[in-house]
């Protein structure tokens, strides 16, 4: 896939700033491929920070939802957290033990729903969750 269509389908434009929390190494070198310029990359989370997309590569479900509650503080009302895991065939070589019902199943009791899942590589893809629009600041519930 062409690195323009690639960055496109991931939402990537200049001016974002995006980290991406324990990436596969693969997976890293194709986003700063991807990445168009001014789109800035952060290699993990900067503390007091403010992120347009985060990528995060899980590894198991145990202390998830905690994990991405923090996440969700990190992004605007409008921005997006992408959970990268590997496709099923390489679960088990790249080392991941959740699959991606039990993925959904944790980021869906936090506020954070998913909307979007693209293949990511030949190895991985990602699912987009954003904030629920009742959670977001200004919602009435």
């Amino acid at each position: 896939m062409p690195v323009a269509a690639w960055a496109s389908k991931f939402g990537l434009r200049p001016g974002q700033r995006v980290a991406l929390v324990e990436p596969l190494e693969s997976d890293l070198a194709s986003m700063r491929l991807a990445a168009p310029d001014g789109v800035r990359l952060d290699l993990g989370l900067k503390p007091d920070s403010l992120y347009d997309q985060i990528f995060y590569w899980p590894r198991q479900t145990e202390g998830l939802a905690e994990r991405l509650r923090h996440l969700a503080r990190m992004v605007p009302p409008q921005g997006a957290i992408w959970l990268v895991i590997p496709k099923q065939a390489h679960r088990q070589a790249l080392d991941v033990t959740m699959t991606w019902e039990q993925m959904q199943a944790e980021a869906l009791t936090t506020d954070l729903v998913d909307n979007k899942t693209a293949s990511f590589s030949d190895r991985t893809y990602g699912t987009r969750f954003v904030i629920r629009r009742s959670a977001r600041p200004g919602s009435v519930k």
